[in-house]
């Protein structure tokens, strides 16, 4: 099975200091938090990727990101990768240290990347596809960057992710350009990527 998402350094950056602010203006404390689908890169790739969002790349950097990308897509589709390395998590831990999380839990289908994540500190991992079912409890913050697209039916889903959100919650997506959009009645844009569930 091919690992679809490659996350690097500082990729969501700019989405998790946007979700921070939202969360404290709204006085947000000790929320519990869900980070789904957080992908990977390999690990010896890892130090080779440029850091932070993509759109602050220079041309050099968006030329040595798509070849590193290229490299990674290679080597994960044929099992050749030996251990990924998962920024995103830790990325979470240290933007979000000031609402004192009282649980953070990542969320994947592929045992490989759950693996990936014992060195970070999260003990709370649970194997599960979006696609078939929402999260069994509900959480205040719920986090997706560039999962939804790439599944087997993004509809589906983003009805479940949806749903995995508790009342009062936030919901951090990204979707990377897709078409995908939320129209369901019980969630506020707050910001392009940014949700609130109202009801």
């Amino acid at each position: 099975m091919k690992l679809k998402s490659t996350t690097w350094k500082g990729r969501n950056r700019t989405r998790l200091f946007e979700l921070r602010d939202a969360a404290l203006s709204l006085g947000f404390r000790h929320p519990t938090i869900a980070d789904i689908g957080a992908g990977g890169i390999t690990f010896f790739l890892s130090g080779l990727h440029p850091e932070g969002p993509k759109e602050e790349m220079v041309r050099s950097q968006k030329v040595q990101r798509f070849l590193i990308r290229f490299a990674d897509d290679i080597i994960r589709k044929f099992g050749l990768y030996g251990s990924l390395t998962v920024h995103e998590i830790r990325e979470i831990k240290e933007a979000l240290a000031c609402l004192s999380p009282s649980e953070i839990v990542v969320v994947d289908k592929d045992p490989r990347l759950l693996r990936a994540i014992r060195d970070v500190g999260i003990t709370q991992r649970l194997r599960l596809d979006i696609c078939v079912s929402r999260l069994p409890e509900p959480k205040d913050i719920v986090i997706c960057y560039n999962v939804i697209q790439v599944t087997e039916d993004p509809n589906r889903a983003l009805e479940n992710l949806l749903d995995s959100v508790a009342d009062g919650g936030l919901l951090s997506l990204e979707t990377n350009g897709s078409s995908i959009e939320v129209s369901d009645r019980r969630y506020k844009r707050l910001r392009p990527c940014l949700y609130r569930k109202i009801s």
